[in-house]
């Protein structure tokens, strides 16, 4: 394993497009998908420095596809806060997109880096105040370089262990027992046994703090509209942190909240002490075939007691004017973003302002699409849409210096963005919501709401608070599933 970790004052490394002359082809085994699962298959390697799981469930109501899952990568890398060139280019530049053979019949990740950009990678081609401090330490970005990858295609009830290899290469005696040891240890890992889960008895008592008093937040709010009604913008996502202290596995806590929250991105991102445990309901980008998606979230209810109840809340939802209003400036904020990377005439909107329900709440959203050029990177795409309007506002650099000037923490991961780019040219990436930052036994959760003109300042801590439920009852019930 490789370790790549980079500080300010370091130059680029100069990298070449070596992948993008070849053509690489896959090596599949195939596994009866009957005797293991991803959440069995997770606990038995939760030990390791580094690994990954992402898993979906559709719509928060039906299980995705495909589960993903790897560990002890190829190579880390790790981009420190005070890097000073920029991220996006390099991973553009050292990941080129390749060929990669019988592409039709593989699933959308085939291969590639997995891991997280923090919120503030924006700074890096936006000058923002620097007025808030970072209590928790993480990384400006982190990625691990996978070496192979296990498939649970669900719908076929098969798992897939994939090596990527370049095609001259397939027939090579060293590659071929390298991969036939890599298989072995594979197997065995499926051969371990899913016995003694720590119970973790007292955390159903564990006391969590808001590092934001609802005074505060009330009186930031105000202060976010009086920069609304001076015209300097439209709406400023604002939010606020919990913290508690976490002493048991963290294995569990993605137990448990898979359960109490499944959500089209669930992930369990593992970097030696330093977690990301979530269960995002929303796409950040998604680049698949040349063609890119952004699906805005904005406007949100608590579900109700029953479905006669769920239908009354889902129908005020889709008449409030204020949630629609605030949806439809992120929705052509959206627009605009996929437009500086889209073939001209291709930016659309699909299946505008419907409802998606989640274990605790149900919110509006909608589907923005188009042809991505053919001179564009998918880590230029993630570039354009960075960081989303949902959780920055419009218009999005006015909006994220007042966030600057009203938040007391640097947002960390938080808002920024978790998922995959595959050597195929897919990418993948959720906006990290709905997610537990772990360092060590730190646990930090952070939620925001949409602010506008006619916003209610203790209607939108409330919306905070029940953003955070579902992640708040994971931790309690972690000893009793």
């Amino acid at each position: 394993m490789g370790f790549l970790k980079f500080f300010s004052r370091e130059v680029v490394p100069i990298v070449e497009k070596v992948l993008s002359t070849k053509t690489y082809v896959p090596i599949i085994y195939d596994f009866p998908g009957d005797f293991e699962t991803p959440s069995s298959l997770l606990f038995k390697v939760k030990d390791e420095d580094f690994l990954f799981l992402l898993e979906s469930a559709e719509g928060g109501e039906r299980i995705g596809r495909y589960s993903f899952i790897s560990w002890k990568p190829k190579e880390v890398l790790t981009f420190e806060n005070n890097v000073d060139f920029d991220i996006l280019t390099y991973l553009s530049r050292r990941f080129p997109v390749i060929n990669v053979k019988d592409g039709k019949n593989l699933p959308r990740f085939v291969g590639g880096l997995v891991g997280y950009f923090g919120y503030d990678l924006v700074r890096q081609w936006e000058k923002l105040p620097d007025l808030t401090y970072d209590p928790i330490g993480f990384p400006l970005a982190e990625f691990q370089l996978v070496d192979f990858l296990v498939v649970f295609d669900h719908l076929k009830r098969r798992i897939s262990v994939i090596f990527l290899i370049p095609e001259e290469e397939r027939e090579d005696p060293e590659i071929k027992e390298r991969i036939e040891e890599k298989l072995s240890e594979i197997k065995n890992v499926f051969k371990k046994p899913v016995d003694n889960i720590y119970k973790a008895n007292d955390i159903a008592n564990t006391r969590i703090e808001n590092l934001t008093s609802q005074e505060e937040y009330e009186e930031n709010v105000r202060k976010a509209i009086e920069y609304i009604k001076a015209g300097e913008i439209f709406q400023v996502v604002y939010s606020q942190r919990f913290y508690t202290r976490y002493e048991a596995d963290p294995y569990l806590l993605y137990r448990a909240l898979r359960f109490v929250n499944p959500s089209p991105y669930m992930f369990f991102l593992k970097f030696k002490d330093r977690y990301l445990i979530g269960s995002s309901p929303e796409a950040l980008v998604k680049v698949e075939a040349g063609k890119a998606e952004i699906r805005p979230i904005a406007g949100t209810r608590r579900r109700g007691k029953d479905e006669e109840e769920d239908m009354a809340l889902e129908k005020e939802l889709l008449g409030d004017e204020k949630e629609r209003a605030e949806h439809t400036m992120l929705l052509d904020l959206a627009r605009n973003d996929l437009g500086r990377v889209a073939k001209i005439g291709t930016v659309k909107c699909e299946d505008l302002m419907h409802v998606e329900r989640y274990s605790h709440v149900m919110h509006l959203v909608s589907t923005v699409t188009c042809e991505v050029r053919e001179d564009i990177h998918p880590f230029e795409v993630l570039r354009a849409s960075f960081p989303a309007g949902t959780v920055s506002g419009a218009p999005k650099v006015r909006a994220m210096e007042i966030i600057e000037e009203l938040e007391k923490y640097r947002r960390g991961p938080y808002a920024g963005g978790v998922g995959y780019f595959s050597f195929n040219g897919n990418l993948d990436t959720c906006i990290t919501i709905r997610t537990y930052f772990l360092k060590g036994q730190d646990l930090f959760i952070q939620t925001g709401a949409g602010i506008v003109y006619d916003s209610i300042p203790e209607r939108e801590y409330k919306e905070c608070i029940n953003k955070a439920k579902a992640l708040f009852e994971a931790i309690k019930i972690v000893g009793d599933i």
